[in-house]
């Protein structure tokens, strides 16, 4: 709503459009978005504004990447609605999880159930996705994969998972009776 309004009360401010562009390109908006990257290149040519606003644009028009795996997490039987905190999902190399995840998504403000799909794009270091994953959900309340916390929710480690699974279904449990 402030960018709204300031681009209201300021309708040639050319990064006001850009950052509005690129929050509806998040969202899913794309007609919004390609408006508002008019607008950029218009009031603003020969900027890194209009560059930007170019990538983006070709970033757009490409297909997303395949969903490799996917599905939902659910809070289990006895476990309260968490407020605040971030849930994650990662896909790990092996049931134990040691290193870094294959991939990892990020999901800020989730409601359960809540909907996940990895694919190439959230590959953590790059490189190609391996024939099977084991698969963990967590809602870490201080945000920070890194840190763990009794009040944290964790599912069990689901898996071996081959690529293509799009129903899967992790359910979240206190940290603190795991």
């Amino acid at each position: 709503p402030a960018l709204e309004r300031l681009l209201t009360e300021n309708p040639d401010y050319a990064r006001g459009h850009w950052w509005m562009a690129v929050g509806q390109a998040r969202s899913g908006n794309s007609d919004a978005a390609r408006e508002h990257l008019a607008r950029v290149q218009e009031l603003a040519p020969g900027t890194e504004f209009v560059a930007l606003a170019e990538d983006l644009l070709q970033k757009m028009d490409q297909p997303p990447p395949p969903v490799r795996v996917g599905g939902s997490v659910r809070l289990g039987e006895d476990v309260g609605v968490p407020e605040g905190g971030m849930l994650f999902v990662a896909a790990l190399r092996s049931e134990q999880g040691g290193g870094p995840p294959v991939a990892a998504g990020k999901y800020p403000g989730a409601r359960f159930p809540a909907a996940f799909a990895l694919g190439d794009g959230d590959l953590t270091f790059g490189g190609g996705w391996p024939d099977e994953v084991w698969l963990r959900a967590r809602v870490d309340m201080d945000g920070d994969p890194m840190t763990r916390d009794d009040a944290d929710l964790e599912s069990s480690v689901v898996g071996p998972i081959g690529a293509g699974v799009e129903e899967l279904e992790l359910v979240l449990e206190s940290m603190g009776s795991q």
